[in-house]
């Protein structure tokens, strides 16, 4: 009962030795087979303990109780737009008068790509939901279906946390009440116009790299600063917090010639003109073909993601092998006539996303 748990400490255990108290702990979690060495706070069941995502759900559910609509998103999500308006949404998802009770949006593709089918139709790091005041009760079931499981609640324990159960529970369960939508619009994947994920995959670190995700949200709070600080008087646009937008064009022209025999190499004697970061080797490519006086270039595509991770060489006498490297000379730039060679010399356009410094001042290996 509640009550015991608030009762004071017996005068026995004001007076008792820690190291009493953990060895008698110790003699009492490990009569359970099931739960070994766990401490007794954990032992909420006869089931092993679930990761710390599933303990969402219940703050979920004591949400839902009494309010009419919900947005939940996890520490590695932000609105783009905090001056828009939810209500429209929860119209478009049907969640506003309460018909649909739950939407998300799909898996950004690496788990497609990778064809892990564990993760579920559905991220659950982005859920709008309506609660029991327009909803009813029916969503507090689900919720509760949702953390244990209909029919055996082990299965619960062989699923990455508390996402595939959305999809192999609720959804399957409640057809009619959930809507799903395509990743990024408006919701989930690193590129969600309005409540947008940086989650932990990708499918090239030219699209967008996962470790720069403390970054860009250090980024896009100071942009949400900016956009509640506004003067109420002023005619400036609204500035959009998405920091990881590819919006920095380069001249991309021969960046994706001679890439086998580039590949882990490193320069001969090199008088290095600059030391900046890259998302990747074309952008690096891009990068020295903006400065006249770049005769190359070196990739160390296994350093750190926000490293000074692309050297720009004003000269070098040739290449070694060095693994984890890419060096190559500058092509030069052609009016593009006919020909293979004119082809690979005409100016070609290629967008990446502007590499943040690293929070901790970190460069990468010496």
């Amino acid at each position: 009962p509640e009550a015991d748990g608030n009762a004071p400490l017996e005068p026995s255990q004001r007076s008792e030795p820690k190291w009493a108290w953990r060895e008698g702990m110790q003699q009492y979690t490990n009569r359970d087979p099931v739960c070994p060495g766990l401490p007794a706070d954990h032992r909420l069941s006869p089931f092993p303990p679930r990761g710390p995502p599933w303990a969402k759900l219940a703050a979920i559910r004591y949400l839902l109780r009494r309010h009419a609509h919900l947005a939940y998103i996890d520490s590695d999500v932000f609105v783009t737009e905090v001056w828009q308006p939810l209500p429209p949404l929860l119209e478009a998802t049907g969640l506003l008068r309460g018909e649909r009770w739950i939407a998300a949006a799909e898996e950004f593709p690496p788990q497609k790509l990778r064809r892990d089918t564990r993760a579920g139709l559905a991220n659950s790091g982005v859920l709008l939901l309506a609660g029991a005041p327009i909803a009813g009760a029916g969503i507090l079931r689900a919720i509760e279906e949702w953390i244990w499981p209909v029919g055996n609640p082990t299965w619960s324990f062989k699923w990455p946390f508390e996402q595939n159960a959305l999809t192999t529970v609720v959804f399957r369960r409640y057809p009619r009440r959930y809507t799903l939508l395509k990743p990024g619009c408006p919701l989930n994947s690193p590129f969600g116009a309005l409540l947008r994920h940086l989650v932990g995959g990708t499918p090239h670190r030219a699209v967008y790299h996962p470790d720069h995700r403390t970054a860009w949200l250090a980024e896009a709070l100071r942009c949400t600063i900016r956009a509640l600080n506004r003067s109420a008087d002023s005619h400036a646009p609204l500035e959009r917090c998405t920091p990881n937008e590819e919006r920095f064009e380069l001249d991309s022209h021969g960046c994706g010639e001679g890439d086998k025999d580039s590949l882990h190499t490193t320069p001969l004697s090199p008088s290095v003109l600059g030391r900046l970061r890259a998302a990747d080797a074309e952008a690096c490519c891009g990068l020295c073909n903006a400065d006249e006086a770049c005769a190359g270039w070196t990739f160390l595509w296994k350093w750190p993601a926000s490293a000074l991770n692309c050297v720009l060489l004003e000269a070098f006498e040739g290449v070694t092998h060095y693994e984890g490297r890419v060096t190559r000379a500058k092509l030069p730039r052609t009016g593009g006539g006919a020909g293979a060679a004119g082809a690979a010399g005409a100016a070609q356009q290629t967008r990446t996303y502007i590499v943040p410094p690293p929070l901790f001042g970190a460069t990468g290996p010496s």
